[in-house]
């Protein structure tokens, strides 16, 4: 708290200082993503439950993937990020471009890959049926990387959380792609 206080007074001294956005700042921003994604989370599930059309749902989890790094490469900031203020910059705080999109996107496009196929098993099942619990569907998801997922969930939390102790507040996934996320 005490470090904001100080980087906020530093900003207003040097325009050319960043204030940086907090661990906060960017959590409140991924719950606003959420939101903004959810007809189209509840779109999937509806599908999982009662379509079960595959092609549907790669396509809901290809657009639900574009989302951030298409928005954060083409406006600066995804609808959450606006919303709470904040954008992605590049180290000498200008635009980033597509590259940097994507290398800051990578621990979520593994996310997605782990998704991936796991819809390609749920689509495979025999056990497939619109008569089947949300548990028993769930179930059908498993995969022989369901285990490595869930050891990379862990290691994922350690790739955003290391921005709560970094002093320009940046992740591990700011730091490969050289970006910063900074109030507007």
């Amino acid at each position: 708290m005490k470090d904001e206080i100080l980087d906020d007074l530093l900003a207003t001294e040097n325009p050319t200082t960043p204030i940086y956005a907090t661990f906060w700042d960017r959590v409140w921003a991924s719950v606003l993503d959420t939101l903004v994604l959810a007809p189209l989370i509840f779109l999937s599930l509806y599908n999982m439950l009662n379509w079960q059309i595959m092609s549907l749902s790669i396509l809901a989890l290809l657009l639900n993937a574009a989302y951030k790094p298409f928005l954060e490469w083409k406006r600066g900031a995804t609808i959450g990020k606006d919303m709470m203020g904040i954008k992605v910059v590049d180290e000498d705080l200008k635009p980033i471009d597509l590259s940097h999109a994507l290398i800051r996107y990578s621990p979520w496009a593994v996310s997605v890959f782990f998704s991936l196929i796991g819809v390609f098993y749920f689509y495979s099942s025999e056990n497939l049926s619109t008569d089947l619990t949300f548990m028993e569907l769930a179930k059908l998801q498993e995969n022989p990387l369901t285990n490595i997922q869930s050891l990379y969930s862990i290691l994922f939390l350690i790739i955003i959380i290391t921005l709560i102790w970094d002093k320009k507040k940046q992740g591990l996934h700011d730091k490969w792609a050289k970006t910063l996320v900074v109030k507007k």
